[in-house]
């Protein structure tokens, strides 16, 4: 049983959305590869474009209205972090829009670095790991969660 929405299975109506979701958001990352190599000019890019834009956020909808997303008494706050990437993006938009009143986003902290040079000797997974210490410090100073619960 799923603890946000508790209901037990996504419908198939649903399933079926979200193949077609998939499917679109694919179509729409071949087109821009596409554009981009010179094999469609800019007119049908765009119009393209749009009409798979259109599509996808249709089928957005349909997911939203068709998954049942409501709190249940079993609703555990505590897993949602640890079930989060095995859930579709519409299940973590509901429970976001559940957990969050509203996300702060402050100016970027003065006097901070915001990005690391290699340093001499230094391995390329040494570095990143110290790019990604400071891209985490960077954000606890800049975004304030607003908790609803």
């Amino acid at each position: 049983m799923d603890r946000l929405t508790g209901a037990a299975t996504v419908s198939e109506e649903a399933k079926h959305v979200q193949k077609q979701l998939a499917t679109d958001r694919a179509a729409l990352s071949r087109l821009d590869d596409d554009h981009y190599d010179g094999l469609v000019d800019r007119a049908t890019w765009l119009r393209q474009r749009a009409r798979i834009q259109d599509c996808i956020v249709k089928n957005q909808a349909v997911i939203e209205q068709t998954t049942a997303l409501l709190p249940t008494a079993a609703f555990d706050v505590a897993t949602v972090a640890t079930e989060w990437a095995e859930h579709t993006p519409a299940w973590q938009n509901h429970a976001a829009r559940l957990l969050l009143d509203r996300v702060v986003i402050h100016a970027h902290p003065r006097g901070m670095a915001s990005t690391t040079n290699r340093r001499k000797g230094e391995t390329l997974e040494g570095h990143d790991a110290r790019h990604a210490e400071l891209r985490k410090e960077i954000m606890a100073h800049r975004v304030d969660l607003i908790w609803t619960r």
